[in-house]
């Protein structure tokens, strides 16, 4: 395989994980159905704004550093709480998170390790 292809092929995961995030983690802050359902299970109201926030900065910051390690530590962090958020709801649709996961640990991987593919 040609390694500038997975090099571009990792950056359109990047982006497209990195703006998806970015605007799913708008819609949480703004919504008042997230407020609703988070207060309805009991959590603090300040919980949505400090989830919401952290993973827009965290999103930020992985688009800005090329998918570095402080964006992906901090995406993978909101994503665990998320899970367990959601967990404690006893909502299990959490697929989508665990591939965001995946998607956020192959770029760090690779911008990590320079990864390079055999041809």
């Amino acid at each position: 395989m040609n390694p500038g292809r997975v090099m571009a092929a990792i950056s359109g995961l990047r982006w497209t994980v990195g703006i998806v995030v970015l605007i799913q983690s708008i819609h949480f802050l703004i919504s008042a159905g997230a407020t609703h359902d988070l207060a309805a299970a009991g959590f603090a109201q300040w919980l949505r704004p400090a989830l919401g926030g952290f993973e827009i900065v965290a999103a930020v910051i992985f688009l800005a550093t090329g998918g570095g390690l402080i964006g992906g530590f901090g995406l993978l962090s909101a994503f665990s709480l998320a899970i367990v958020v959601h967990l404690l709801q006893l909502d299990y649709n959490i697929l989508n998170l665990l591939v965001y996961c995946m998607a956020v640990v192959v770029c760090m991987v690779s911008r990590a390790r320079n990864v390079e593919v055999m041809a």
